[in-house]
């Protein structure tokens, strides 16, 4: 049996005949087709697996984007009240379009008020306004990139 010429032996390399059986007892084992089915299989378990894991982090990755951008830009939305209740929902802008609407609201303010109160010459001064205030968005941006960027 050492050398393979035993019934198991005949039986996993060739076909055999089996004494009182008029027809081959087996095959031999193609071990070749079942190593490529068991690689295959953990090849495809294993891709199965890694998509499941790139979906996964995708999907995380927009979340956070997503929650990022509604911070941000708007519209946030804030339940404050019980659950279902639609008329406690409210939307919020962003943070940004919070802080630019102030600003435009301050200038308009300022311009608007300076036309009622002084006439032509307020136009000339709620222009002198918008620069001045675009004179220091324009300082404070160059700071900002010069100290941090």
């Amino acid at each position: 049996m050492a050398d393979g010429d035993g019934f198991i032996g005949q039986f996993l390399k060739n076909t055999t005949s089996l004494k009182g059986v008029s027809f081959a007892g087996a095959t031999g084992v193609n071990w070749i087709r079942v190593a490529s089915g068991v690689v295959g299989s953990f090849l495809v378990a294993w891709y199965t697996g890694l998509i499941g894991v790139i979906q996964t982090a995708t999907s995380r990755y927009a979340a956070l984007i997503d929650g990022y951008e509604a911070f941000l830009v708007g519209p946030f939305v804030i339940d404050s009240g019980t659950p279902g209740d639609a008329s406690s929902i409210e939307s919020l802008p962003g943070l940004l379009f919070a802080a630019v609407n102030l600003a435009t609201s301050a200038l308009e303010g300022a311009f608007i008020a300076d036309f009622s109160e002084y006439g032509i010459l307020g136009y000339l001064v709620g222009l002198t306004s918008i620069l001045a205030a675009a004179w220091v968005l324009s300082q404070t941006a160059t700071w900002v990139t010069t100290r941090y960027l």
